[in-house]
């Protein structure tokens, strides 16, 4: 556990794990896993909680996420642990660890999309979940849509959604963006959503925030945004 916190002796941990030898992955693990909380959060442990995850067996994995489940928003606010959530989503691989995962994050999900850190977490399960996983993500994102647009970091979330979302889901997404163009387009962050939108090139969407500008062409061509 000492090495595991010292930049060196992490180094020298992580070296024995890149060797995939079971008896030193076994031997690891059973030595900070019971610390699996703190050490995420560690500038240099986090390294060697993410190698741990990658490489370890699945009941190993199993037990890591469920070991930093009750801790998971706090380990994914983390400028260190963001890595090791992202990690833990990447390379899920039962039914059980996602359950986990998805079961803490769901009821925060708002507040990982508007961190600095935790936007991150949230743009991983896009990347990495199936369609079904992810919607409790699409439901975030539509029902907060101006929320999620008009934030530094939402409106990447937003982006994000939108370049993965099944039709299903990405449809009322874009929908609620045409719906609240001309709020959205006056905003720092919302003004490339709009964008974004205007950039899929298709006719009805371009019709549909065109109609919603209309009037304040003359007005909205001499703001910043």
């Amino acid at each position: 556990l000492e090495l595991a916190h010292d930049q060196n002796g992490c180094r020298y941990l992580q070296d024995q794990l890149d060797l995939r030898v079971k008896a030193h992955i076994d031997a690891v693990f059973d030595a900070v896993s019971i610390d699996v909380v703190p050490l995420s959060m560690d500038p240099f442990g986090n390294y060697l909680i993410q190698k741990l995850v990658q490489y370890g067996t699945v009941e190993q994995r199993v037990s890591l996420v469920g070991g930093a489940s009750p801790s998971l928003i706090a380990i994914a606010l983390n400028v260190h642990g963001t890595r090791v959530v992202q990690k833990m989503i990447e390379v899920a691989d039962t039914e059980e660890q996602l359950d986990m995962l998805i079961g803490t994050m769901g009821p925060r999900v708002m507040e990982l999309i508007l961190d600095m850190n935790g936007n991150h977490v949230v743009q991983r399960c896009l990347a990495s979940l199936s369609p079904a996983r992810a919607s409790f993500i699409y439901e975030a994102v539509r029902n907060e849509t101006v929320r999620v647009s008009t934030h530094r970091h939402g409106c990447c979330v937003l982006q994000r959604s939108l370049d993965h979302a099944p039709e299903e889901h990405r449809n009322p997404i874009i929908g609620m963006v045409v719906h609240n163009a001309k709020k959205l387009v006056l905003d720092p962050f919302g003004n490339y959503v709009v964008q974004y939108v205007l950039e899929l090139k298709r006719g009805e969407l371009t019709r549909g925030i065109a109609q919603a500008l209309q009037g304040s062409f003359a007005e909205l061509s001499l703001q910043k945004f």
